[in-house]
């Protein structure tokens, strides 16, 4: 459950999902960062989008990410990500929103588009669907 951290069980436990968070803004991804852990995710936090795949998605459940960033935009992250082994599912979120890229995103795969600044249920929500994968 995403409030428990942790998903617990008679004999085992399951770690919380795990969100891979990339935004090159320090104070909007601290802030993120805060409020995905309050509701029980584990989350690694990334200044850019080269520096989430030279880490590596093996462990990575869901990628949330800033479409307007320097070097790699959240665009060309989300294609990478998607044509990766493992291919977690991606949100894009900006202040930028215009219709181009909202269908841009939604239409190579992104699991959700957020426009910034972004509403803290509405993320909670597309996080939430994102790990919990296809019914």
């Amino acid at each position: 459950m995403a409030g428990d951290g942790m998903l617990r069980g008679m004999d085992n436990q399951l770690p919380a999902p795990h969100v891979a968070l990339v935004d090159d803004d320090p104070d909007v991804g601290t802030s993120l960062r805060g409020l995905l852990r309050a509701c029980g995710y584990r989350v690694s936090l990334f200044g850019g989008a080269q520096q989430l795949l030279t880490r590596g998605l093996d462990d990575i459940d869901c990628v949330v990410s800033d479409v307007q960033m320097p070097g790699m935009d959240g665009l060309t992250l989300l294609e990478r990500v998607r044509a990766s082994a493992s291919a977690p599912p991606v949100i894009l979120m900006t202040a930028f929103a215009d219709d181009h890229v909202r269908m841009r995103a939604l239409r190579g795969g992104a699991a959700c588009f957020l426009a910034k600044p972004v509403d803290a249920e509405q993320l909670a929500e597309c996080v939430r669907l994102a790990c919990a994968g296809p019914d």
